[in-house]
C-alpha cells in the first residue's frame, strides 16, 4: 500500500477514535449533569419536608412557654381570635383586610389563618376600631408557622397613620424600627434565628409596651428591650408573596 494511503487510512481512525472520545465524554459529562440535578432536587425536597405543615405540628406549650419564658402576658384581654366557630375556607372575621386575601384553614384539630394573596395585610377589628385601640401599657402576641420563602411583618401605626414601628420577620434573620419619643430612630437585629425558632411547627411573638418601654419575644426569649418609644395605637401583619401554602398564624392576642 502507498505511504500516502497509508496515511490517510490512519488519519480517519485517529478522527473516528477522536469522535468516539468526546462522544463517551460528553455522555458522561450529561450523566454527571442529570446526577447532580437528581441529587439537587432530593435535597430540596427533603428540605421542603421540615417547613411547618399546620395539619402535622403539634400545639405549643403556652402554659410551660409563660411559666419559663420572659414574656408576661397582660391580663385584661381586648383582643382574642383563636378562630373558634370560623368556617374553613371563609375570611376571618375579627380581620380587615386591606391587601391581598385571607382565609381560615385547619390545623391539626384547631383552625389558623393562612394567608394566600401575593402581599398581604390585614388589621384586627378591637371594639369596633380598626386604628384607635392600643393603650399605653399592653400585649400583643400571636403564633406563626414558617414555609418556604416566608417573611412577615408587623407593622405599628398610630391614629394619624404614620409608621411608628416594624418588626420584619424570617427564619434566618429578623430586624425591627421603631421611632423614639425624640423622633429618633433605634433599630436592631437577630441572626441565627433557627437556634430559637422551628422551622416544622409552631413559633410565638410577643410584644410588650409600657408608657415608652418596648420589648420583643421570640419564643419567650427576651430579644430586644428599648426605652422612650412612641405610643402606637394599632398594628398590621403582613406577608409578601403569600401562596397559602406557607404562612400561617393563629392565637392572636392583644391585652392591657
Amino acid at each position: 500500500m502507498c505511504m500516502a494511503c497509508l496515511s490517510m487510512l490512519t488519519g480517519c481512525g485517529d478522527k473516528k477514535a477522536d469522535k468516539n472520545a468526546e462522544g463517551e465524554n460528553t455522555e458522561v459529562a450529561d450523566n454527571n449533569a442529570e446526577s447532580q440535578e437528581a441529587t439537587a432536587q432530593e435535597g430540596e425536597a427533603a428540605d421542603g419536608e421540615t417547613w411547618g405543615d399546620p395539619a402535622k405540628a403539634s400545639p405549643l406549650d403556652m402554659a410551660a412557654l409563660y411559666a419559663g419564658g420572659d414574656f408576661k402576658p397582660a391580663s385584661n384581654v381586648i383582643f382574642l381570635d383563636t378562630l373558634a366557630g370560623e368556617k374553613k375556607g371563609e375570611v376571618p372575621s375579627k380581620w380587615e383586610l386591606t391587601k391581598g386575601s385571607a382565609e381560615v384553614a385547619e390545623a391539626n384539630g384547631s383552625s389558623c389563618i393562612t394567608l394566600l394573596g401575593g402581599d398581604t395585610e390585614m388589621k384586627p377589628k378591637v371594639n369596633g376600631s380598626t386604628n384607635n385601640y392600643l393603650p399605653n401599657s399592653y400585649t400583643m402576641e400571636f403564633q406563626f408557622m414558617f414555609g418556604s420563602d416566608v417573611f412577615y411583618y408587623i407593622r405599628f401605626y398610630n391614629t394619624e397613620d404614620e409608621e411608628l414601628g416594624h418588626i420584619g420577620l424570617r427564619l434566618y434573620g429578623a430586624d425591627w424600627g421603631f421611632t423614639k419619643t425624640d423622633d429618633e430612630t433605634i433599630d436592631g437585629m437577630q441572626s441565627e434565628l433557627e437556634k430559637m425558632l422551628k422551622r416544622d411547627g409552631w413559633n410565638h411573638l410577643a410584644v410588650s409596651y409600657d408608657n415608652g418601654t418596648l420589648k420583643l419575644f421570640f419564643n419567650g426569649k427576651r430579644v430586644a428591650n428599648m426605652t422612650n418609644i412612641k405610643q402606637s395605637t394599632y398594628f398590621v401583619i403582613a406577608s409578601s408573596e403569600a401562596d397559602g401554602k406557607s404562612h400561617f398564624l393563629k392565637n392572636i392576642i392583644v391585652a392591657k
